[in-house]
């Protein structure tokens, strides 16, 4: 995930080649992409990962957005990928970082999240967490299916992202939040609307999918919500 196209150019051509270091990594091929006119790009465009929605002035500011491009000449349209189970992928997420984060830990430390799993659950239910906890126990067959789930997932979107030059979509529900206590992160929550999401889940839904799939991201504000004072 990068800041603008020129910092994501750069990281892409620091890995872009063979690496002598690591031969078991497949090589990332060197392309060189040329610009084109607006008119000749396709673009789809998304406001919701599977049951997480944005805000109504999220929701605006990108219908405007995708609006100028459209007037601009491109070709838009409203989609995501066929079959793609973004809660399932969200979870796959959390159980990868959940093994990989704790493979190191004490087995004191590890037997703690086990512990409080229930309690977790009971006041965030949310696929993030919810996968994290499950593989604390560092179960390896548990490890190795979920990333069998993830090279499915990558399948997937790569399949669905060959027929588009780009997707737009939310990187969060809403604009940043004011800093404020969250508690223990657990049990907090974040307005969307006249509702509130799990801290968790407000944060992570979209960067969480997008970490699953390794695919490289733009992050371009686009606007200013009228509710957010600067």
């Amino acid at each position: 995930m990068a800041r603008s196209v020129s910092d994501l150019k750069l990281g892409l051509s620091l890995i872009e080649g063979t690496d002598n270091y690591d031969w078991q990594v497949p090589p990332a091929p060197q392309e060189i992409v040329l610009q084109s006119e607006l008119s000749l790009y396709r673009i789809a465009w998304t406001d919701t990962f599977g049951a997480v929605s944005v805000t109504a002035e999220t929701r605006s500011l990108l219908q405007q957005f995708v609006s100028k491009l459209q007037e601009a000449g491109c070709h838009i349209e409203y989609c995501q990928p066929p079959n793609f189970d973004f809660e399932q992928a969200i979870e796959t997420f959390g159980e990868i970082a959940g093994a990989e984060s704790l493979v190191a830990s004490e087995v004191i430390e590890q037997l703690g999240y086990r512990m409080m799993t229930p309690l977790v659950l009971l006041s965030n239910p949310g696929a993030l967490l919810r996968g994290f906890l499950k593989n604390t126990g560092l179960s390896l067959k548990k490890y190795a299916q979920a990333l069998e789930r993830r090279d499915r997932f990558i399948a997937t979107m790569q399949s669905f992202l060959t027929q588009w030059d780009a997707w737009i979509c939310p990187v969060t529900p809403g604009a940043a939040f004011t800093h404020r206590s969250v508690g223990n992160g657990f049990g907090a929550s974040l307005p969307v609307d006249d509702k509130n999401l799990p801290y968790w889940t407000w944060g992570t839904t979209y960067t969480a999918v997008t970490s699953l799939t390794t695919n490289p991201i733009v992050t371009i504000p686009i606007g200013k919500p009228p509710s957010v004072c600067l």
